[in-house]
């Protein structure tokens, strides 16, 4: 069976972990079999989605003409996507899977039911999709999904830094990512254990004699600094739970953050409403909270014993991040279907 899987805008800069999700599952399935198709595209541009549409996309139909499967990555232009399945469907018999990485009807559009009805309608077109859990594909079909569609639990992630097998538990904390939109870390104030960031963005409002700042790393060069004992998935304006738009996203999908940790052997620290909280929680990955200030009291209790298993089973996740068990089996099942 002849397996292609397109990749669209890959570049990468200012210590942005942007497009790794999608580059990592492209170089995951490309070990499988899957040949990885590059399309060039200017989001900013009408002009130049319009040539695309027009020039490349025929050619892209031409050159995938024998294929028996295409997965697309999502989310992409709308215009683009749908004339992209109209192509594959006029220049191949392949079945069409599409991998989500984000759902914007949950996010900067959540109360756009025009826009969540367009968004659904397109999805509809694919044969079938990979989501990010539960939550979000009870979401999906509530709001009209037809279509077969898998759950991924966890994105993979490429990580070829060493493994940090040394179980040492200092209660100690990292967070990393985006540090302009984490405007919880203005109102956190750690006890009795230290909070190290990392990352770009950093207000100025963030005092506090147990939060350090590390600085900002290149996605593929940040694994080898992070050594804490838990990485912290969190997102918001608030302490007391995950706030505003980007907070609530988080009851659905599976950030990309929590991956980075685990491929890393570390536990992490979720909140007990985050889409992912139930595979964390079930499989002794880490802890979940309903707030950030539970975690002096969580912390102190944890025994050294307890905290060894934790690594011990995030050691054992961090190989299959590392060789894209997710996407992998993800893919497999929706074939099924």
């Amino acid at each position: 069976m002849k397996k292609a899987i397109i990749l669209v805008n890959t570049s990468n800069t200012n210590h942005n972990a942007g497009p790794k999700a999608q580059t990592d599952i492209s170089m995951f399935l490309s070990k499988h079999g899957f040949k990885s198709v590059m399309l060039s595209v200017n989001n900013n541009s009408a002009i130049f989605k319009l040539l695309v549409v027009l020039f490349n996309l025929p050619r892209l139909g031409a050159t995938l003409s024998s294929m028996d499967e295409v997965i697309i990555q999502y989310p992409m232009s709308a215009f683009l996507m749908r004339n992209l399945i109209k192509v594959l469907r006029k220049k191949t018999n392949a079945k069409i899977y599409c991998v989500i990485h984000d759902i914007e009807s949950l996010r900067l559009k959540k109360d756009n039911s025009e826009f969540r009805n367009r968004e659904i309608s397109l999805l509809n077109k694919v044969d079938g999709l990979i989501v990010h859990n539960s939550n979000m594909l009870n979401w999906l079909k509530k709001s009209g999904l037809r279509i077969p569609a898998v759950q991924l639990d966890l994105f993979d992630y490429g990580n070829s830094q060493h493994l940090n097998e040394k179980i040492n538990y200092e209660r100690s904390i990292c967070f990393a990512g985006n540090l302009s939109k984490s405007t919880f870390l203005n109102k956190f104030h750690p006890k009795n254990f230290e909070l190290y960031l990392y990352g770009t963005g950093l207000s100025s409002k963030v005092h506090d004699k147990n939060i350090h700042y590390q600085g900002s790393f290149d996605p593929d060069d940040l694994p080898k600094y992070l050594t804490q004992s838990f990485g912290l998935m969190w997102d918001g304006n608030s302490v007391s739970s995950c706030s505003g738009i980007y907070g609530q996203y988080t009851k659905y999908n599976a950030p990309h953050k929590v991956s980075l940790y685990l491929s890393c052997g570390m536990p992490v620290i979720v909140w007990k409403k985050a889409g992912v909280a139930d595979y964390i929680v079930k499989n002794h990955l880490g802890l979940a909270v309903e707030s950030l200030t539970e975690l002096d009291d969580k912390l102190d209790s944890i025994s050294f014993e307890d905290y060894k298993q934790m690594k011990f089973n995030c050691l054992r996740e961090a190989q299959k991040l590392r060789s894209g068990y997710f996407i992998t089996n993800a893919i497999t099942r929706i074939e099924d279907k």
